[in-house]
């Protein structure tokens, strides 16, 4: 439900193809990826080079992400990357430890939205970058591992990663 709302929230602003999100969808069922969630994937027509996953098992790809790749097994990895996300439901524990940690922090403060607020948010914000960090690492793993499960060569997830070097030249030094 929750993803549900993000996504109404998320796509407003965002020009999604439906044919090529059916056909990503249709890509990810036939790679045998299993999940206990029903995965809708979405095309977004942006030349935004990311891919994410939303709450409850819907994962959007932005174009400028499939621009990049030269190969299915290159697809196959990212889908692969952001199941990994949706399984061990890692925006939900994101969102989850800052919701919870507002709630206490204003408990004990009696301050619900001032000075206080701000700072938390700053302070939370590099937690999240070191815990983000470890999301993508186990997400990393965890693709690799759905790749193996379908005997469909990780080569392609090794080749991603170079592509995303290659445009993002300053992911490599965060991680």
């Amino acid at each position: 439900e929750l993803g549900d709302k993000m996504t109404e929230t998320l796509f407003a602003n965002l020009e999604v193809n439906e044919e090529k999100s059916e056909t990503l969808t249709a890509f990810f069922e036939a790679s045998g990826f299993e999940s206990e969630y029903p995965i809708r994937l979405y095309y977004v027509e942006e030349p935004v080079v990311n891919a994410f996953a939303v709450p409850g098992g819907k994962i959007v790809v932005f174009e400028g992400i499939v621009d990049l790749m030269d190969s299915w097994e290159e697809l196959a990895g990212l889908l692969g990357h952001e199941l990994a996300h949706v399984e061990e439901r890692h925006s939900l524990e994101a969102m989850s430890r800052s919701l919870s940690t507002y709630l206490v922090f204003s408990i004990m403060t009696g301050d619900v939205n001032g000075v206080g607020a701000v700072l938390l948010e700053n302070t939370m914000m590099l937690q999240d970058l070191s815990n983000s960090r470890k999301a993508e690492v186990e997400a990393d793993q965890k693709g690799f591992e759905y790749l193996l499960g379908q005997e469909v060569s990780p080569r392609g997830m090794i080749d991603l990663f170079v592509h995303l070097q290659e445009a993002e030249p300053d992911l490599g030094e965060q991680g």
